[in-house]
């Protein structure tokens, strides 16, 4: 009788060892610069090509899993650290810190990820793009909560965009590559430039007549 009701224990076990060993194996293939398919991943594994489809049907849903889901976990408890303050500026810091730095932990994995964002033709299904991008404005719009009353919808908006472009791999991309920074000089810049952005929509909202 016990290893009849052992045997279905048994096999969600060895769906999740399973499961992981894709994962693990996508993993050391991305630390090594490829960008790994689901059947590189297989063979990587030494799982059947077959059994990696079922876990993963495409490679995009094989890289939100790998490079993505791993840190959003991460990056939720910084941000819900960080909104302990009612300090706009103090919780905008700790969101720019906690993405940028989840990213550049994991910068191999992220610039693959946004090579394959940038690569997917428009469309109005899920892709990695917007799953990121929807994310990335609901932390934004979290972390700038305490000055919501301040600003009008069109401004917000506007900020909300704008500190976007401090954020994530594109941001850390461009410091790197386009103008030599280090990763510490990355960052550094990226939560000046954050701070930069909410201090002048603040200005303009507070000007009177404006």
């Amino acid at each position: 009788m016990n290893g009849v009701s052992s045997q279905p224990r048994e096999r969600v076990n060895q769906k999740r060892r399973t499961r992981q060993a894709l994962v693990e194996a996508a993993r050391r293939l991305l630390d090594e610069g490829v960008t790994p398919t689901v059947a590189d991943v297989a063979d990587e594994a030494l799982v059947s090509r077959a059994t990696a489809y079922r876990y993963f049907p495409s490679q995009e849903q094989l890289l939100l899993e790998v490079v993505l889901e791993r840190s959003i976990d991460e990056i939720d408890r910084s941000v819900q650290t960080a909104a302990n303050s009612g300090d706009a500026a103090a919780r905008l810091d700790g969101l720019v810190s906690a993405i940028n730095d989840e990213v550049s932990a994991n910068e191999a994995g992220f610039r693959t990820l946004l090579q394959l964002s940038v690569a997917q033709a428009p469309t109005q299904e899920p892709t990695i793009a917007k799953i990121r991008g929807e994310r990335r404005l609901h932390w934004i719009e979290r972390a700038l909560a305490p000055i919501a009353g301040e600003l009008d919808a069109k401004s917000q908006r506007r900020l909300n965009s704008a500190v976007a472009l401090c954020l994530g791999a594109e941001a850390l991309v461009v410091m790197r590559d386009l103008c030599g920074l280090t990763t510490r000089e990355a960052k550094e810049t990226l939560l000046w430039a954050a701070q930069a952005l909410l201090s002048s929509a603040l200005r303009e909202a507070r000007t009177p007549g404006r």
